[in-house]
């Protein structure tokens, strides 16, 4: 703004179109200047410290391969694994626990809360991020902790005996879609429970079901629309693959590119689900929003799983109804928002006190702490029943003792305060790890592993698991009881 307030009075100008001219010197003056005010603006605004603003410009692990600059660097604190499979370095020489916490959002706060309990990090040192060398090494065997993303490229017989791993041979079956929907409404029915805990599914992979919801798809081709639908892919993430329906005209566009013979021929929708689309969901200043709230299971067998208290995922445009092609007034997701020009992500992450505070203000609740004493309760419950419909599902066989999961667990509500479990997605990314306005990541991650290793301290020894919860320092993991009470 100031470069350009300079530019007035510099240079000839051309009166018959309006615009100034200057020389190439006085332009590139100005240029670094306008951007130096910028730059020192910004610092000042968000606060930033000066070893923050070298994190930003040497890289945020401040190691990145091939970097020929002349920028300061920080001595590597990590082990390449090269050099250990090159016999370069040798792990029995390494007094310190091994972890690898793999890459990512997740790992930089992986890496902080493994670094304070005095562990030494090995990490790839090549650009190549999968290649699997974790099958072609002996590395896996000394690990004492190994994060991953997911569970692809790692055999399961490479962990060592005591080894803690954050993924489940199972886990498919709680966080692809169809599979975590069928379960739950298997257990449901099994224990007479007829809570609207989950939108009403069809696994459009079924012939048998494709039909009969196409039949119910149909009822709204005619007059009023009477439903609204929400078909999704069962195995992606991030929003995508996601539409809203309410014709077979809408379906056979988004899906047949408006081919009617081709809609015709198929009998099954592969890999895809549709949902009840909950049409009134509670808004907060007008937009709609969802609940990423997050679970661990410690152990499976005997069973313990944790609840933590996430953030709120709020939409960039305000929910409207007219148009329902529109993802970002109907899509809760970070990564299909961030793409919008008007995405703040501090505007789109709420925390629960906001919601309370929204409640209160507009006398929405008679109770004076309803998230505290009505709403966290009621997804705890839910998470319950979530867990206990997979229960035996995970120990069909026996589990190596380091095996836990982590996942993220999304809820929305309706306007009658009623929350949906909508998914489960295992290794959440932490996309606001670099804005983490509630301060909640590391302390979440640090409770983790003091769960984790008093668990697995106790299995070792035979002591019983009862009593982590009072016991160890969760930093706000809540205990998840069985359903029912046991």
């Amino acid at each position: 703004a100031l470069g350009c307030k300079k530019f007035v009075n510099v240079g000839k100008i051309n009166t018959s179109h309006g615009v100034q001219s200057m020389n190439f010197k006085t332009f590139t003056s100005m240029l670094i200047l306008a951007i130096a005010v910028g730059v020192t603006y910004y610092i000042y605004d968000q606060n930033i410290t000066f070893s923050q603003l070298e994190r930003y410009i040497v890289g945020s692990d401040n190691q990145k391969s091939g970097n020929k600059s002349n920028k300061k660097k920080v001595p590597k604190t990590w082990i390449c694994v090269d050099d250990v499979v090159n016999g370069k370095v040798d792990l029995d020489l390494i007094e310190k626990p091994l972890y690898y916490a793999g890459y990512g959002d997740t790992a930089v706060v992986v890496r902080r809360s493994l670094n304070g309990f005095g562990m030494q990090e090995i990490r790839k040192c090549r650009k190549d991020k999968y290649k699997p060398w974790f099958t072609n090494s002996t590395v896996p065997e000394k690990l004492d902790v190994i994060w991953k993303i997911n569970k692809r490229l790692f055999n399961w017989t490479d962990l060592a005996e005591n080894a803690l791993f954050n993924h489940h041979p199972k886990q498919s079956k709680i966080i692809r879609k169809n599979n975590m929907g069928l379960h739950v409404k298997e257990f449901m029915d099994k224990e007479g429970i007829t809570d609207n805990i989950i939108p009403v599914t069809y696994d459009l992979s079924k012939p048998s079901v494709y039909v009969k919801w196409l039949r119910l798809l149909a009822e709204n081709d005619f007059g009023e629309i009477k439903q609204y639908w929400i078909v999704k892919p069962v195995h992606r993430a991030g929003g995508k693959g996601i539409s809203i329906i309410n014709t077979t005209d809408r379906f056979v566009k988004e899906f047949f590119d408006d081919n009617y013979e081709e809609f015709e021929k198929t009998s099954k929708l592969k890999d895809h689900l549709v949902q009840h689309y909950i049409h009134n969901p509670f808004l907060l200043y007008g937009r709609k929003f969802d609940f990423r709230v997050y679970m661990l299971i410690s152990s499976f067998e005997p069973a313990q799983a944790w609840y933590f208290r996430g953030y709120l995922r709020v939409n960039v445009k305000e929910f409207d109804f007219s148009d329902i092609s529109d993802t970002y007034a109907h899509i809760c997701n970070l990564a299909v928002n961030k793409k919008h020009e008007d995405y703040d992500e501090l505007d789109s992450k709420k925390y629960f006190s906001e919601l309370e505070e929204f409640l209160q203000a507009n006398n929405i609740v008679d109770a004076k702490n309803y998230v505290d004493e009505v709403l966290e309760p009621e997804l705890i419950r839910r998470m319950s029943i979530l867990y206990e419909a997979h229960h035996k599902i995970f120990n069909e066989k026996e589990n190596h003792p380091g095996h836990f999961f982590f996942a993220g667990v999304d809820f929305i509500m309706d306007e009658n305060l009623n929350p949906y479990l909508i998914e489960v997605t295992t290794g959440p990314g932490f996309s606001n790890e670099k804005c983490d306005k509630f301060g909640y990541l590391d302390p979440m991650m640090d409770g983790l592993f003091n769960i984790m290793f008093e668990t697995r301290k106790r299995k070792a020894s035979g002591e019983s698991i009862i009593g982590i919860d009072t016991d160890v320092n969760t930093t706000g993991w809540k205990l998840i009881p069985r359903y029912p009470a046991k």
